[in-house]
């Protein structure tokens, strides 16, 4: 019986059919009744059987028309379940979206607490900073984050030029240090324990196409096994990283265009554990720049693991062939000699085996991220920059909060989308290209990187009222845009070069005057 009953909508729908037909009844009698001639014409006639339809209809119609329209989407779809993907989830979930589905090709990650994170093979350790916690806290994930990562407030760097090494302190909030693959985990945690019942991850699934179906997207998964199976979504939002699927379909209908520099200064790198002896400070990063172009960064863990990220440029055949653990000795001790007594021989052998990966380059999308009112992409698909600084994963916090910030200024149901998504693109697509180009600058060689670095440091520390911090301190500055910052280091290249041009011109003056001087001297001497 269950089977057969009729459902509400079609009692509601036979409700509606049998008041019309009442309606148009009413209709009938009323034109027998009156004549357009009589009873004040036919404009009394037409009032008298539009009021008989109207309340002959039920009231709640007009609403039923729109509410299609102020609904929040009934199918929204993240591709890609990294840090961005998880994060933007649990945003949606506190605006009150649910049915939100995550799709990615990667395994699950092992729980955040797992005894996994103590293997220093698992992930390589990235910086949460001030941008990226205040984020964090605005998505209530930031006490979570804290159980489980080190805290950094400062550096220890060795060069051949300071073997020593020197100790730098950061006046700042500390960066929280965790695994990439932990980070995940973490926000996964949360999104489950506290939006589980509106939030559902699959694994294992790579976009493999995406295309319109009608005012809606059909998306094309396949699983680690080969299976192909198709998603239907009426929002759509890409935070599947460099190579992102959603960025290529919104290249191909929606005129967003990709700068994508070309490659320079490649980097490429392996990880090694480093064993630190107990007495030495945890909550530094330990760097070593080799005499020959090979450097180490290690960041710790929670457990007290260290983690070196050793870069090198490509086909360096001094890693690239190496073929057993004391080869490798021998070059930490010619280019690290003071880590080199803290890395095991275990470490070593792993070290020599491990394959060597490229970090990413310079890209960044606009002027408009987003298509209509049913996609739009963020993170790592609008910016991508190498992770000497920090800022990859923290402006994808920044730019998910953006994003729900505008949902809730402008509204996120699907008449008032299209207008918060146009909001999000002019203000993360502008912050996007600000972040790459200064990115990309500090990438360069001693024009773009180092003078620039040297200028700032002499003028903010004499002039602070003239030239602000380089560039570097700047992005550190949660409270500034990248746009700001950009604004404000182009201003400061104006007052050094005019300070240049001044400097110049004086000196040009002073050897003139002395020119002159001498060649007067010499008239009278002759004389």
């Amino acid at each position: 019986n269950s089977v057969l009953r009729r459902s509400p909508t079609s009692r509601n729908a036979t409700s509606v059919r049998m008041r019309v037909l009442v309606a148009a009844a009413l209709l009938a009698a009323s034109g027998l009744a009156f004549s357009p001639s009589r009873s004040g014409g036919w404009r009394q006639l037409f009032g008298v059987r539009f009021a008989a339809l109207q309340n002959a209809l039920p009231t709640p119609l007009a609403g039923q028309i729109d509410a299609a329209e102020t609904a929040l989407p009934q199918k929204p779809v993240i591709v890609g379940a990294g840090p961005t993907g998880v994060a933007s989830a649990i945003m949606l979930a506190r605006l009150g979206w649910s049915n939100i589905t995550l799709y990615d090709r990667l395994d699950a990650p092992a729980a955040p607490g797992a005894d996994d994170w103590g293997n220093p093979e698992r992930s390589y350790n990235i910086g949460i900073n001030g941008r990226g916690q205040k984020a964090l806290e605005t998505l209530g994930v930031l006490p979570r984050m804290k159980q489980y990562s080190a805290s950094v407030i400062g550096r220890m760097d060795w060069s051949p030029e300071n073997p020593e090494g020197a100790q730098t302190f950061r006046n700042r909030t500390a960066s929280l240090i965790l695994q990439r693959d932990r980070l995940t985990s973490v926000l996964i945690e949360e999104a489950m324990e506290k939006y589980g019942d509106r939030i559902t991850i699959s694994h294992n699934a790579s976009c493999e196409a995406i295309s319109q179906a009608g005012a809606d997207w059909k998306l094309s998964f396949k699983k680690s096994d080969g299976t192909l199976f198709e998603v239907d979504a009426d929002f759509v939002l890409g935070a599947d990283g460099v190579k992102s699927m959603v960025r290529s379909t919104l290249e191909a209908e929606s005129g967003v265009v990709v700068k994508r520099y070309p490659p320079s200064n490649v980097r490429v790198y392996r990880t090694i554990r480093l064993s630190l002896p107990a007495h030495w400070r945890k909550d530094l990063n330990y760097s070593h720049r080799g005499k020959s172009g090979i450097t180490i960064d290690a960041l710790p863990t929670k457990e007290g693991m260290y983690i070196g990220v050793v870069l090198f440029r490509p086909h360096d055949k001094r890693i690239d062939n190496l073929k057993t653990p004391e080869e490798a000795k021998a070059l930490f001790q010619s280019e690290f000699p003071q880590l080199m007594k803290y890395i095991q021989d275990e470490d070593f052998k792993t070290f020599v085996s491990k394959r060597t990966v490229q970090l990413p380059g310079f890209s960044f999308a606009g002027p408009v991220l987003h298509s209509g009112g049913n996609m739009v992409m963020l993170g790592d698909a609008i910016h991508t920059v190498k992770p000497y600084f920090g800022m990859g994963v923290n402006s994808a916090f920044e730019d998910v909060t953006t994003l729900g910030e505008e949902l809730q200024k402008s509204g996120s149901s699907k008449a008032d989308l299209p207008a918060s998504l146009s909001s999000f693109s002019k203000t993360r697509a502008r912050e996007a290209k600000a972040l790459v180009r200064m990115s990309k600058r500090l990438d360069g060689g001693f024009i773009t990187f180092i003078l620039p670095i040297i200028l700032d440091g002499m003028l903010n520390k004499y002039f602070p009222w003239l030239c602000a911090p380089n560039t570097i301190a700047m992005l550190q500055k949660e409270d500034l845009s990248f746009t700001q910052i950009s604004r404000r280091k182009r201003l400061d290249r104006l007052v050094q070069v005019g300070i240049g041009f001044g400097v110049l011109y004086a000196t040009a003056q002073a050897l003139a005057a002395l020119v002159g001087w001498l060649w007067k001297g010499r008239l009278l001497f002759l004389a």
